[in-house]
């Protein structure tokens, strides 16, 4: 490497520590959680107790995320754009999702949903959208197994996800304020 290249990230790593480009750790980071959708592939589809479930999920993010120090935004989203969570149109354009965090003054959007394929379990997934450029960057993954109304096992995958989006979000975040090697 030449030593004008080296000099030059120097410069620039050590702007970033002067001015504070880089957000300091444990810094709060604002994360908008839409509702989570649900895909319901049993034989009996869309339980009114299952919804009330998956309904359940995004308050308990949200609250998990709070107790992590986490700027939870809101801003308030159209029902129609929640039921596009679950057919897969909001994974498909997330560039949609990133224009709600934006307008909320959100860093991040989680997308989530929830795919039932048995009476006793689901999968419970969660995108990090990044506001900036409008691209997911992470996804979280839990189960959620039990009967529909053991709100226990539904607060636990709800904090298990706020766990691991807080987590990835903080990593990517710190990804991207490193200097270059």
């Amino acid at each position: 490497m030449r030593l004008p290249a080296i000099a030059t990230r120097l410069r620039t790593g050590l702007l970033v520590l002067l001015f504070g480009v880089a957000a300091p750790a444990g810094a709060a980071t604002s994360i908008l959680v839409l509702d989570f959708g649900l895909r319901d592939d049993t034989l009996l589809p869309d339980v009114p107790a299952e919804v009330a479930r998956v309904a359940q999920l995004a308050p308990w993010v949200r609250r998990r995320l709070d107790q992590l120090g986490d700027s939870v935004a809101e801003v308030a989203v159209p029902p129609e754009l929640t039921e596009l969570s679950a057919n897969g149109y909001l994974l498909a354009h997330p560039e949609r999702a990133a224009e709600l965090g934006r307008t909320a003054g959100a860093r991040w959007v989680l997308i989530g949903y929830s795919n039932k394929f048995s009476f006793l379990i689901s999968w419970v997934r969660a995108f990090l959208v990044d506001t900036r450029d409008g691209k997911i960057v992470a996804r979280a993954e839990a189960d959620l197994r039990g009967a529909m109304d053991d709100a226990r096992m539904t607060r636990r995958t709800a904090f298990s996800l706020a766990e691991q989006v807080h987590d990835l979000a903080h990593s990517v975040e710190t990804a991207r304020h490193a200097p270059p090697p």
